[in-house]
């Protein structure tokens, strides 16, 4: 997750690290990168998306290299 974050246009990630690792307030984020509180929600939203469909792509490419058995055929060549 960490690595796929770091992937992440920065505009989404310092919502998504102040607000979820840091524990800030939206109230805070707002101030601390001087924008609207409406913004900092638009960006937490569209990060969040952003970060499930690379963390979504991520896990099928991983089941493609998956190597599946017969069991039957395993059983046989023991």
């Amino acid at each position: 997750v960490m690595d796929k974050l770091l992937d992440i246009d920065e505009r989404y990630r310092a919502p998504l690290v102040l607000y979820y690792l840091q524990g800030l307030a939206y109230r805070e984020i707002a101030d601390l990168l001087e924008v609207p509180i409406g913004t900092v929600m638009s960006r937490l939203s569209r990060g969040k998306d952003v970060l499930r469909q690379r963390l979504a792509l991520r896990a099928s490419e991983a089941t493609e290299n998956v190597v599946t058995m017969d069991p039957i055929r395993h059983r046989s060549m023991q």
